[in-house]
This record gives structure tokens, C-alpha cells and sequence, in this order.
């Protein structure tokens, strides 16, 4: 499809240097300005990085809340399992926002009948999820 979301985010980015921001003459609005063009930075790597960070992250959320199950009562477990299961065939953001509740209630379960393994599992998985962010 053309343009792409990456050309679109350009184009805009373009038209506030080249066109709008050196015809702004409020300081306060040309702060404003500058400010949407971060975030239009950002937008345009998120773009870039975020359909393999929801592939890789969903797939790591799920090894390791099935793991994490594993070690809990059925009575701990059913909410985690509700969070995979609402996010089976759903579209990658909605899907890892299922995921991070379930990660949650993980981490919740956990604090109250601790499991030393699941809970370095989450932490880890938390620290692969921070590097995983980290190009965005």
C-alpha cells in the first residue's frame, strides 16, 4: 500500500519543518511543534519495530505464563489461563495486552504462594521484554 505508514510519517515530519514550524512565530506553539515531531520520531520506529516485538513478545508471554501455571493451584491458574486463551487469534497489540494482564495476575499469584522458579521466569522474561522495547 502506498504511501506507507513510514512515508506518511515522513511526509508530516517534512511538512512541519519545511512548511509550518519556520511560519510559526509563537514560541509556545513552536514548542508544540517540535514536540510532535518526537513524537513522530517515535511513531516512526515503533512502526518499524513493533509487529516483530508483538510476535516475539506474545511468544515469550506465553512460554513463560505456561510455565508459571504449571506451578499454581487450579483456583490460581484459571485467571492466567482466561488471559491466554482471550488472547488466542486476536490482533498482536490486543493480544499482548491480554498477555500483560495474565503476566499480572502471575506475578500476583505468585506473591501469594510463592514459586521461586516462576517467579525468576517472570522476571526474566520482563528483562528480555525491556531489551525487546528498547529500539522503540
Amino acid at each position: 500500500m502506498r504511501p506507507t505508514a513510514q512515508e506518511l510519517v515522513s511526509r508530516i515530519r517534512q511538512a512541519i519543518d519545511e512548511t509550518i514550524l519556520p511560519k510559526v512565530e509563537d514560541k509556545i506553539a513552536a514548542s508544540s511543534l517540535r514536540s510532535a515531531r518526537v513524537l513522530l520520531d517515535h511513531l516512526a520506529a515503533r512502526l518499524e519495530h513493533e509487529p516483530a516485538f508483538l510476535a516475539a513478545d506474545n511468544a515469550d508471554a506465553r512460554a513463560v505464563l505456561a510455565k508459571a501455571i504449571a506451578s499454581m493451584s487450579a483456583a490460581e491458574a484459571n485467571p492466567i489461563r482466561a488471559a491466554i486463551d482471550a488472547a488466542a487469534g486476536r490482533d498482536p497489540a490486543k493480544a499482548n495486552d491480554d498477555l500483560q494482564r495474565g503476566v499480572e495476575r502471575a506475578l500476583a499469584a505468585i506473591r501469594r504462594a510463592p514459586s521461586p522458579q516462576a517467579h525468576a521466569e517472570l522476571r526474566a522474561y520482563l528483562a528480555r521484554r525491556l531489551e525487546r522495547e528498547r529500539p522503540m
